[in-house]
This record gives C-alpha cells, sequence and structure tokens, in this order.
C-alpha cells in the first residue's frame, strides 16, 4: 500500500501515529498492525496543522518529532537526514527539491541552508518542500501549531506557516535538499512514480 511505501521511507522512529478518517478505516485495519498507533477523525479539519494536533495525546512532549503526508517517497537517505540535523543541532528541518509547481510550498535559506522563510503555494523559489518535516522537541512544534490556528484564515491551515513561527522566535530551521521528490496523491503522480522505476524490485 502507498502508506506502508511512505512510512517505510522515513527515519525509524520508536512510535508511528497514523491519522485517518474514521471512513478510511476498512483500509487502515488491511495493512495497520499493532505497532502502529491509529487516530481517526470523523471529520475533515481544516487543514494539516490541525490534523497534527488532534494525535498530540499519543507522543512524548520531549521526543523528536517527524510529521509526513502520505501520498510522497522522498529519494534520500533517512538514516543521513537525521543524523545531519542532529550534528548541526537543528531546531527544525525539512527535505527540499528542485520544484516549480503551485501546489507545493516553497524555501527561502541562505548560502548555509538555514531557512529563513516558508512560503506556501507559491514558487518565489525553486527549492520545493517535500511532506517530511522535522522538529527536535514535539512540544515545541505543538505550541507552534496552537499558535497558527488560533490565527485567522483564508484557506487551509498548512504545516508550512510553523516553521515561520519558530523562525521568528530564532530557532534553527535547515532545509536539506534531496534529489527529488515522487508524488502519488492523484492517479496520474501514481502512474508516473510507478512508471519510474523506483518500486522496480516489485516487478523482477
Amino acid at each position: 500500500p502507498r502508506i506502508q511505501r511512505c512510512v517505510d521511507n522515513l527515519p525509524q522512529a520508536d512510535k508511528t501515529v497514523i491519522i485517518h478518517l474514521n471512513d478510511h478505516q476498512r483500509w487502515i485495519d488491511r495493512w495497520a498492525d499493532s505497532s502502529y498507533i491509529c487516530e481517526g477523525l470523523a471529520d475533515v479539519t481544516p487543514g494539516a496543522a490541525w490534523t497534527v494536533l488532534a494525535a498530540r495525546h499519543h507522543i512524548d512532549p520531549e521526543s523528536e518529532l517527524i510529521i509526513a503526508d502520505c501520498d510522497q517517497w522522498v529519494d534520500w537517505s533517512p538514516g543521513h537526514f537525521l543524523d545531519y540535523i542532529r550534528r548541526q543541532q537543528a531546531d527544525g528541518a525539512m527535505p527540499v527539491f528542485r520544484g516549480h509547481r503551485s501546489h507545493w510550498s516553497y524555501a527561502h535559506f541562505d548560502t548555509e541552508g538555514r531557512v529563513e522563510s516558508v512560503i506556501e503555494k507559491v514558487p518565489v523559489t525553486a527549492d520545493a518542500i517535500s511532506g517530511v518535516r522535522y522538529f527536535v522537541r514535539a512540544e515545541m512544534a505543538f505550541q507552534a501549531l496552537e499558535r497558527l490556528v488560533a490565527q485567522p484564515t483564508l484557506g487551509e491551515y498548512h504545516l508550512g506557516p510553523v516553521y515561520n513561527d519558530l523562525i521568528q522566535r530564532e530557532f534553527k530551521i535547515l532545509a536539506y535538499p534531496v534529489p527529488r521528490v515522487y508524488s502519488m496523491g492523484t492517479p496520474v503522480e501514481l502512474e508516473y512514480t510507478l512508471n519510474s522505476g523506483i518500486f522496480q524490485e516489485d516487478t523482477c
């Protein structure tokens, strides 16, 4: 299943929480075993920030936190990512790749990779943000999420602005360049990803 691809593509974690709609429970039951914590939601939320907050009670506030979408596969070494940002003592980090499409978000960062701002859905740079976001402390992320959802918005409550909140508070947020990110969120994107050969071992 696509969601298994995404979980396997992440750094190994002590705990994995899957957030899903209750209407999708039958699909989750086919895949998730007892090693996963599953949090069902009755309805679609006003955005990813609200969705993540719904699972807050499952997370140790002092632990590292990675938030990941379920429709992207990153071409990277997840272990190297985690080792690098720990050595750099980053408070937050995000893989970035070369992109231009308007449904991605974008990062502006300096020559040392320190992110200065995140812009939602407008390709003001060529550095698109993948759907993987790291925080050194879960509670730091949740507090920023609470501040975000307390503000009015004309659209969805995306996760990118959480980093802007932390940057304003002088937290160290790093960009981590990766060669490419494969999307699987629509039938067209999924077909392209499958035809790319990255899952070739399944057809041998």
